[in-house]
């Protein structure tokens, strides 16, 4: 483990997270909440999600368009 430990609140959001594990190169992110350790984020979590996102990127780009409504 790195210090000082950097940690985020329950409420911040992923794409924020995922920057803080970025810019300090770090592969584990504890979720804090009053000074309590209530998570963690890991890179594994981050490319579980990304995954999912793509999956549901490919199942769009097979559907067939939508007429503009009038």
């Amino acid at each position: 483990m790195t210090t000082p430990v950097f940690t985020v609140a329950p409420s911040i959001s992923l794409r924020a997270a995922v920057d803080v594990m970025i810019v300090k190169r770090i592969g584990c992110l504890p979720v804090v909440e009053d000074g309590k350790l209530v998570g963690l984020l890991s890179e594994s979590d981050c490319l579980r999600h990304l995954a999912h996102l793509l999956e549901i990127a490919e199942t769009k780009d097979g559907l067939p368009e939508l007429a503009p409504a009038s």
